[in-house]
This record gives C-alpha cells, sequence and structure tokens, in this order.
C-alpha cells in the first residue's frame, strides 16, 4: 500500500494532522503533556512573543586568513589517564535544579508511554556487527575514528569527557572534529590521510589566552566542534567554540568567539579560509555555550546559549547569519543576529540551524528547530528569512509551535554490569543538527520512556512539513510561518528490558530513507554505537526491526560524561549515509567508530523545493 512516499501516504498523514493539530494564531502553548497522543499534542500556534526577541542587529565576521591543512603539523600521540576529566556543561535550570530533574528521571518521573503511538520495544539490544538485520542493511565500511588522548583533547592535558561529534563525508574524504582535533580519512578504505590528526587550535591559528600562565599552559579552550559538508557548493564548514575567563574555565581574559573555517575546494585536507565572530554583540557580562551551524543556498547560520559569566543562568540566546558566497572565496562576510528568542515563557536553549541537503533548490528562507529542555509536547519551529537583508528590507524572523507527542527528560543510562543509571544522557533537547530534505524536516531528541518493565532513555523522532506564506509587498523573500506548519510523521524508537537509547541523530537520503544513530548500553552492553532505518515504503511511524551496532563493547567506561552529540550526514556523490558515534573502548575511555551505509533505490520522491 505505501509503495511510494506518494498519495496514499501524504493523505494519511494529512488526515492524522488534521485531527491532531488546530491553528490559534498568537497564543502561547500551554497545554499539559499527557501519555494519551490526543490530548499530549499541542495546537500549532504562531509563537506570539517574537517581539520580545531583539531588533535584527548587523554582524560581520572577521577574516583571519587562509590555512593549508598540508602545512599543520601533525598531532603527536598521547595518551590519556585513568580517569578523564569532564568538560563543563551548562543547564537553564542551574546546576541543582537539573540535578534534581535527573535524579526524577531516573526513578520513572514523567516518563511517556509508547501506547500513545502503538509503540513496541524494538527488541532488547541491536544485532552484533556483521549480522543480518532484514530492516537495517550492514555498513558499506566501517573504521576507528579518533580517540581520546592527551592530544586529541589536550586542554586538561590527559584526555576529557565527552567527545562531541563533528562528520562532513564526499569522496574526496571523510572529515571528522572531535574536541580539540581534526582529522581526514579515506572514503574508499576508511585510512587515516597521512599528516593527520591536526589540532583544532593549530589549524584555525588561535592565540594562546593571555596573560601568560592563566591556563595552565594547555592552550586555547576550544569545544563543540560542528562540521557540514555543502553538497551543492562541495565546501566543507567547520566551527568551534572558544571560552576563556568564564563558566570558570580559566582565569583569563574573557574571550567568546565562534571560530569557522570554509574549504577552498571540495578537498577537506586542502587549504581553508579562517574566520572568527564575536557572538556577544558587545556584551561582556555573557558568553555562548553549545554553538550549532546550519546552511542553505544564501548563508551559513551559527546559534548559541548566552549564559551569564558564571554559566549559572541561562540569560538569552543568539542566531546569526552570514553571507556564504564570500566565505566560499576568502572575502569579507556580513549578516544579521537576533538574540532572545523565548516560547512558552521560556528562554530557548539549542535552537538548532538547519542543514539545507536538497540537490538542488531549497528552502526561501533558513529554518531553526528547538525542543524544551525539561520535556514537553511541542517543538518551536524558526523561519530567519531575507538573511542577508536583500531587496530594500532587513530580515524577517517568525515562529510557529508546533504539537507532538510528549516527550522527558531522558534517564540516565547503564553501563553494562559496572553501574545503573551512571552514564549520562543529558536532557531531551534536539542536540544533533537537524536535516531538510524535500519539504520536510527530520530531528530526533532523546526521551525517558516507560518500555513495560521500567524506564530507559528512547528515542522521539519525527518528520515536520514547514509552510511558508509569499512574502509581504516588494520583499518576496521576506517568507513567514504559518500555522499550516505540521507534524507529518513521528514516532517513539526504544528498547526492552534495561535498554537505553541516548543521543540520536539522523542521515536522510534522496528519496527520504533515514538512518538514526545513536549510542546504546545496558542488558549486558556498555556504550556502544548503533543505527536503525527507517524507509519510505515502511509503514508510517515505523522503524521496523532492532537495527545494527556500528561498535559494540561490552567494556564498561570510566567516564560519565557521554555524547553530547552524535553526527550522521548525506553524501551526494553516491547517496549513502556516514554516521559516528562513540563507544567504551578496550582502555574503558571513549573511543569513536565511523561507518557509511546504502540504501537501494526503492521508490520515487519528487523534490518539493
Amino acid at each position: 500500500m505505501f509503495g511510494s512516499f506518494g498519495a496514499p501516504r501524504r493523505l494519511l498523514w494529512f488526515l492524522l494532522g488534521a485531527l491532531s493539530i488546530v491553528a490559534v494564531a498568537g497564543v502561547a502553548m500551554g497545554a499539559p503533556a499527557t501519555n494519551h497522543v490526543a490530548a499530549s499534542m499541542a495546537a500549532t500556534k504562531t509563537v506570539s512573543d517574537i517581539p520580545a526577541a531583539s531588533a535584527a542587529q548587523g554582524v560581520s565576521a572577521q577574516f583571519m586568513g587562509t590555512v593549508d591543512m598540508a602545512n599543520v603539523p601533525q598531532e603527536t600521540a598521547g595518551q590519556a589517564a585513568t580517569k578523564t576529566q569532564a568538560m563543563p556543561y551548562l543547564h537553564a535550570q542551574g546546576d541543582a535544579a537539573f540535578a534534581a530533574m535527573k535524579a526524577a528521571a531516573n526513578q520513572g518521573a514523567n516518563a511517556v508511554s509508547p501506547a500513545a503511538l502503538s509503540g513496541t520495544p524494538a527488541g532488547t539490544a541491536p544485532v552484533s556487527t556483521g549480522k543480518a538485520d532484514l530492516a537495517t542493511p550492514s555498513t558499506r565500511l566501517s573504521f576507528s575514528g579518533m580517540a581520546d588522548s592527551g592530544t586529541i583533547c589536550k586542554f586538561f592535558g590527559s584526555g576529557c569527557q565527552p567527545s562531541d561529534m563533528g562528520l562532513g563525508a564526499d569522496s574526496a574524504g571523510i572529515l571528522q572534529a572531535v574536541n580539540t582535533s581534526l582529522a581526514v580519512y579515506s572514503s574508499t578504505s576508511g585510512a587515516i590521510k597521512p599528516g593527520f590528526p591536526k589540532d583544532a587550535q593549530a589549524f584555525f591559528g588561535v592565540p594562546n589566552p593571555s596573560p601568560s600562565g592563566c591556563n595552565s599552559g594547555n592552550g586555547a579552550f576550544l569545544s563543540d566542534p560542528r562540521v557540514s559538508f555543502d553538497q551543492n557548493d562541495h565546501r566543507f564548514f567547520i566551527t568551534y567554540l572558544e571560552v576563556e575567563g568564564y563558566f570558570g574555565i580559566n582565569s583569563c581574559t574573557p574571550v567568546s568567539k565562534i571560530w569557522i573555517a570554509v574549504s577552498a575546494s571540495s578537498n577537506p585536507a586542502g587549504s581553508y579560509f579562517i574566520y572568527q565572530i564575536d557572538p556577544r554583540l558587545g556584551n561582556p557580562n555573557i558568553a555562548l555555550d553549545f554553538d550549532m551551524l546550519g546552511y542553505n543556498q544564501q548563508g551559513v547560520f551559527f546559534s548559541g546559549d548566552m549564559f551569564n559569566a558564571a554559566g549559572t543562568a541561562l540569560v538569552s540566546n543568539v542566531v546569526i547569519s552570514l553571507a556564504k558566497a564570500p566565505m566560499e572565496s576568502g572575502a569579507g562576510t556580513s549578516g544579521f543576529a537576533f538574540t532572545g528568542l523565548t516560547a512558552n515563557g521560556q528562554i530557548l536553549q539549542d535552537i538548532q540551524p538547519i542543514q539545507s541537503q536538497n540537490r538542488t533548490g531549497g528552502p526561501s528562507t533558513e529554518y531553526f528547530l528547538n525542543s524544551f529542555a525539561g520535556g514537553g509536547n511541542s517543538v518551536v519551529l524558526w523561519s530567519f528569512a531575507n538573511p542577508l537583508g536583500q531587496q530594500g528590507a532587513g530580515p524577517h524572523l517568525t515562529g510557529v509551535v508546533i504539537g507532538t507527542a510528549a516527550y522527558s527528560v531522558p534517564p540516565n543510562a547503564d553501563n553494562a554490569g559496572a553501574c545503573t543509571n551512571c552514564i549520562d544522557t543529558n536532557d531531551s533537547r534536539i542536540s544533533s543538527q537537524p536535516v531538510y530534505r524535500n519539504g520536510r524536516i527530520y530531528a530526533a531528541l532523546p526521551t525517558g520512556i516507560n518500555n513495560g518493565t521500567t524506564t530507559v532513555s528512547g528515542i522521539y523522532w519525527f518528520i515536520l512539513r514547514p509552510a511558508l506564506d509569499q512574502g509581504s509587498g516588494s520583499c518576496t523573500l521576506c517568507v513567514s510561518l504559518t500555522s499550516s506548519s505540521r507534524l507529518e510523521e513521528h514516532n517513539y524508537y526504544f528498547f526492552g528490558s534495561r535498554g537505553f537509547a541516548y543521543f540520536p541523530s539522523m542521515g536522510v537520503d534522496d528519496e527520504g530513507n533515514f538512518e538514526l544513530i545513536f549510542n546504546f548500553s545496558g542488558n549486558g552492553f556498555a556504550p556502544s554505537v548503533a543505527y536503525a532505518l527507517h524507509r519510505v515504503t515502511n509503514n508510517p511511524g515505523l522503524i521496523p526491526g532492532s537495527g545494527i551496532f556500528l561498535r559494540a563493547s561490552t567494556t564498561p567506561t570510566f567516564d560519565s560524561r557521554w555524547g553530547d552529540y552524535s553526527a550522521a550526514t548525506w553524501r551526494s556523490d553516491n547517496n549513502t549515509i556516514w554516521m559516528a558515534g562513540q563507544f567504551s573502548g578496550a582502555n574503558s575511555d571513549w573511543a569513536t567508530q565511523i561507518g557509511e551505509v546504502a540504501t537501494s533505490i526503492t521508490s520515487t520522491l519528487t523534490s518539493e523545493g
């Protein structure tokens, strides 16, 4: 019946959406979360408090020069200590409130019921690497990426936790970024390229913080790497966050910057144009945490969470546009920024820019997407239209709150037989980069879920269909989101017994098949990496099977911080999905695995722009 993503399937989801979504303009979302699907889905509403956000501010990025990867020295091998130091993790609620929220989640508080979406466990664990899962294909290629050490994450001198994860893929090579390091691998063999890995500080040319000695001699504090490959322009984009003198990290002169690298070609091991931007926009009392990266035809987009100097309170947020074409030639670039985005009475965290991965065309705006860190029954979709201020008008920001099934703060995960609820799964934010393909937005987040036996961390994945008007007056680029934007497809993906799935990411191919990559632990497994496939020919909302381990581990880790995000990306020249995540290595510290999966062409999906 569902042999293609065509009229029958679209009609079904249109009817489901019409039953569950009601447009109510200018009203803040406030429906209570329950475990009944009809009651738990909030209405789609235009965000009424956008006027409280800042007026658009002009911004520019400073061009820092050109660097050739070949001229950046290779890192020397380093050893991790028997216990690595955790990177700072900032919460809007503050440390004490977040700890209480997680303790409650570990006891099953607010866990959602999968019965609301007829969800059933995907088994007790993914199947072993190399074994057949009829629903999910085996990898075409799988190999080890970077692993923790005193050089791969150099700031503390002996490694750190977690890894974070950036990944970009093209036939010329696979680019991975973790912590303070970059590496390029062969796309055919997985072998690391000569001269890698490289130190991110040396690559970007980041100066040591001042005054001398303020950082215990371990260089600049760089974190939260992001990588994107623009399949139309054939360029790699890399971002790193630098923070000095804030959040108790060190006693250096305060710095808050996003460092940006744009490849001069499709070669990830070649030359790059380097830029930096200060997201504080003139306010020295705040600093950015958790930088995020997206792109479309017009621009490159960034966002982040703005905390007070101590890192104890979320005070704002920022979304930024920069013109993309000048950055691809090493020229000066500028754009605009909005700050102070709120919805449902909350200052929002992790407002993710979307990666637009259409082969041709794409959205006439840049979409941003966020969930609610403390759980909820909706997400907020944003449109940053006319991001370069063309047609004699400024940028135009609109938003809609779209009702979803309920989701909640996930409990911490088990660590093989070593301990229970001891691997941090963070909260219910969307931590990995969402994807736009053929008129749809794909995203996933972790949630607490009652699997019928106990409460575990599972995954809530969903597909949105944004709707835009035609612009206003003479500015056809000044489009606005409308309340016709809707949830198209969604469900929970989770495991039985004490099986925990967390830190999901989604990679989407040409026809809309997607791979869901995630961490898995429990039921005898230490933190591992797994993935599962949803084809457009599957019944709506169904990811069949239990998935496959990309890399399984039964060695308990001594790390407690995990994530903070995995990575998945589309490779356009052969229509495959590349993915990367971390697992517990033989030394009980984190290591990473990278893999490529191909999905056969099973249906025809026409581009919808």
